[in-house]
């Protein structure tokens, strides 16, 4: 790799994997791509990163590291969670508050003084119970001095010890007893040190990367699972999981006042982008972007310094960047790439502001299912109808903004199963190119 890398500014990357190398360069050539990527649970063998191509290396730098992370489990990202509504049936009352969510998702934070963070509230009244007025031990909240028939809940903190992304690809394709992954707080102090030292290493043995794929950067959008990993909650733009009992002091002697545990719960809606935003709300997400700020341009300038180029994932862990505030622009990100689905997400990659190569990942993913769980690249799944659905609402909005790049992510080996689709996306790639 050159120490000056060229950026093609219309191309196409493409998927590849270990093991495909003749069917990757097929694919190149009837793809027209000009860059190949790795994904999730797939490596690219040396035979394709030495064919001249572009290549893009997704990191996750949050999960890169599972054995710091074990060791480390109280630099494990955080989060408000509230308990189920509950009504008083007598004047004390015992609250399981993890019962509705999954134990292998979350483990309540019994490290910090619960009575600083957390809260207790008659969802009746909306009055906070008195913190001598309630206890917690062993997964249970006992509140006294209840009135009979108002409903209870707590808000409260728990650590998030598998994280979110690899969650949703463990169970999509049933990895089975791979040990599940968790995510790390860059701002703790001795995560942050540890997380620079690895991206160095990490640059150093990456030599024929051109291009690193943050994907994405700290903290996930929000997606909370019940036991059976069913999704109680999402919000695709939430500053919910940017939580630790450090942020909280932080943000309390940062603005002047200390936020409640309410304030991010939000009677359970947890600040939903479709509600009006209070000010408290704001002025969190003004301090998560701050951080996240210094925090990304640290990484960005260890990339360049590498010789390499940047590339933000505009989704996963997004939360904190602001591709549309002005102070995104100081990170130095090269490019942005966004999943796509229609016109809506097109423009929102398009529009964003600054000199980046804006590129669309899109749908459908190469996986058995696709985010409604529905069959995909399986027994029952139309990749080519889906494609087509996506394409005809993508290709409108490009006629309007266009991005100088597409590409797919995934595993080719379950791609190359429907020779239908490898048909189709060479039509759509020439009629990308012909826009």
């Amino acid at each position: 790799m050159s120490n000056e890398i060229k950026v093609r500014k219309y191309g196409f990357t493409l998927p590849a994997q270990a093991g495909m190398d003749d069917v990757v360069l097929d694919l190149a050539r009837r793809w027209g791509a000009d860059a190949f990527r790795d994904s999730d649970g797939t490596v690219l063998s040396d035979s394709i990163t030495s064919l001249g191509y572009d290549i893009y290396s997704t990191l996750c730098l949050i999960r890169a590291d599972q054995e710091w992370n074990r060791a480390h489990p109280e630099d494990n990202q955080q989060k408000y969670l509230y308990s189920t509504p509950q009504t008083a049936r007598d004047v004390v009352m015992e609250i399981d508050i993890l019962a509705r969510y999954s134990p292998e998702q979350y483990r309540i934070d019994e490290t910090h003084a619960y009575k600083k963070y957390w809260e207790v509230i008659n969802r009746t009244t909306g009055e906070v119970v008195p913190v001598s007025d309630w206890d917690y031990a062993d997964g249970i909240v006992t509140v006294r001095n209840c009135t009979r028939w108002h409903v209870y809940s707590v808000n409260f903190l728990v650590y998030q010890i598998w994280e979110t992304t690899s969650m949703y690809n463990h169970l999509t394709n049933n990895w089975g007893d791979k040990p599940h992954q968790s995510g790390v707080d860059p701002r703790k102090q001795a995560t942050r040190e540890h997380l620079a030292m690895f991206l160095d290493k990490w640059l150093a043995t990456h030599p024929d990367t051109d291009f690193v794929r943050f994907t994405s950067m700290a903290y996930q959008f929000p997606i909370i699972t019940n036991p059976k990993h069913e999704t109680l909650y999402q919000d695709w733009y939430g500053y919910l999981d940017c939580m630790s009992t450090q942020a909280l002091d932080e943000f309390e002697a940062k603005k002047g006042y200390r936020l409640r545990p309410n304030d991010l719960v939000d009677d359970g809606y947890f600040n939903s982008t479709d509600r009006v935003p209070k000010k408290a709300y704001l002025d969190w997400i003004e301090f998560i972007h701050d951080f996240m700020v210094e925090w990304a341009s640290q990484c960005v300038n260890q990339v360049h310094a590498a010789g390499k180029k940047a590339i933000l994932f505009y989704c996963d862990h997004w939360i904190g960047t602001e591709p549309y505030k002005p102070r995104f622009q100081e990170i130095g990100y090269d490019g942005i790439i966004g999943p796509c689905i229609n016109g809506r997400e097109v423009r929102r990659i398009a529009d964003v502001p600054g000199d980046l190569v804006k590129e669309l990942r899109l749908y459908p993913y190469f996986f058995p299912v696709d985010l409604l769980d529905k069959p995909t690249f399986q027994a029952g799944g139309d990749p080519v109808a889906d494609c087509r659905k996506y394409w005809m609402w993508i290709r409108r909005a490009m006629l309007r903004k266009m991005v100088h790049r597409i590409g797919y992510g995934g595993y080719l080996d379950l791609a190359v199963k429907f020779p239908d689709f490898i048909d189709y996306l060479e039509y759509q790639t020439k009629e990308f190119y012909g826009m």
